[in-house]
């Protein structure tokens, strides 16, 4: 007996030599186009989470999303106008963005973006919302709240695993249908 493994995880037993030989060339083709990739996660939902850092109040908000149009809705809906600040950064694939949003250059939507990037999760936006509560935390204490509170809420947050799909439409003889 022989086993062919195609993407998506189906396995076929196949039952005579002619078939064989058809199916195998079929998978052989689609292994050698395809590199194996580790599992890819992102959030299962919206999650909120809040710190309070010297006085200063970190209200952090994560969500799923899938293009930056809908990372613009999500900061639409999450953006507090009385806060100080609502610093924020989001990755979907290859792409990503991010803002300071008024505070010290690189101080906040970098390190916001770091978080991301150390969690491993994609298709995520992060907005930190910042309310000042007296006292200054200087750009080193800035980078740590503003990554530690998305950090945080990134390590908190369920996650879901993301599934690569495709839609695949086979033609095949009447006389192969047992195995398909």
């Amino acid at each position: 007996r022989e086993w062919c493994v195609f993407r998506g995880g189906i396995s076929m037993q196949h039952s005579n030599h002619q078939n064989r030989r058809l199916l195998a060339g079929a998978a052989s083709s689609v292994a050698s186009s395809e590199q194996p990739t580790s599992d890819i996660f992102t959030l299962k939902d919206f999650y909120s989470d809040e710190e309070i850092v010297k006085k200063s109040r970190f209200i952090t908000h994560v969500a799923p999303i899938q293009n930056q149009e809908e990372f613009d809705d999500f900061l639409e809906e999450i953006r507090d106008d009385t806060a100080s600040h609502n610093c924020w950064a989001w990755k979907v694939g290859n792409e990503y963005r991010f803002s300071d949003d008024g505070e010290p250059s690189g101080t906040a939507g970098k390190p916001i973006f770091q978080a991301i990037e150390y969690s491993g999760l994609d298709n995520v936006a992060v907005v930190v919302t910042r309310f000042f509560g007296g006292i200054k935390l200087g750009a080193g204490g800035l980078v740590r709240a503003y990554g530690g509170s998305a950090s945080s809420c990134l390590r908190k947050a369920p996650r879901v695993k993301m599934v690569a799909m495709s839609l695949v439409e086979v033609s095949c003889s009447a006389s192969f249908i047992g195995i398909m």
